[in-house]
């Protein structure tokens, strides 16, 4: 009898030491929606993306500053910081049915210019959507080169974009980057135009959670407990 109780209390306790570490890995989501004037008629995004979260924050990053400690995709407070060099940015609206597409940072310069994320946790795998797309006036669908390390993609779509994309596409409105953080807790790329590829709307930023040691230490203690039970 004493031996079942003990093993009652074990499972008890090693219940709670895998949601402990279910929490602590929990998959952390920064979104970010670019605007170029933050007025009236730029409406911060809300609600999901491409990127498989619940969450519906977003932040605010505005053409010309940066963007401090943001807010998790729900609403908790975070260390991630992102600054993105300004183009030659226009205030401008044509997608109006969806708040994260309808304002952006414009660059035809030709020139690359700087993304930094930092604050990230060191050496750590994330996930980058990065979303840059607009019918322009004359029906023709304008996005944006991104480049991270070796690796370069360009957002363009059909010239018929459907606002808001349901669903998302990629390739379309946005681009995945699988990339690790340095040992400074940075990843930094590029964004540019030529003319045609233009306009960055904004980006999520997704940690990869690692393996739960505890979780695994947890199952490793449950297998202990049945076979002694056995």
């Amino acid at each position: 009898m004493i031996k079942k109780q003990m093993i009652k209390v074990s499972l008890v306790a090693l219940c709670a030491i895998v949601a402990i570490a279910g929490s602590a890995n929990a998959q952390q989501v920064v979104n970010v929606d670019l605007q170029y004037w933050p007025d009236a008629s730029h409406v911060v995004y809300s609600g999901t993306a491409a990127a498989p979260d619940a969450g519906t924050i977003w932040n605010v990053h505005v053409h010309g500053t940066s963007l401090t400690d943001a807010l998790d995709s729900n609403g908790s407070p975070t260390s991630v910081d992102v600054s993105i060099e300004a183009g030659n940015a226009v205030a401008a609206n044509t997608n109006s049915g969806n708040a994260l597409l309808n304002d952006w940072f414009f660059n035809n310069t030709g020139v690359s210019k700087a993304i930094t994320i930092s604050g990230l946790s060191p050496n750590t795998d994330h996930t980058l959507y990065m979303y840059g797309n607009e019918t322009n006036q004359f029906g023709q669908s304008e996005g944006c080169r991104f480049t991270f390390g070796a690796v370069t993609q360009t957002t363009l779509g059909a010239a018929a974009v459907p606002i808001p994309p349901d669903p998302w596409v990629f390739g379309n409105d946005h681009v995945i980057f699988n990339l690790t953080s340095d040992v400074a807790g940075q990843i930094v790329g590029t964004w540019a135009g030529d003319g045609a590829y233009n306009r960055f709307n904004g980006m999520q930023i997704v940690e990869v959670p690692e393996p739960a040691t505890l979780s695994l230490l947890g199952l490793g203690t449950l297998s202990m407990l049945r076979r002694k039970r056995s």
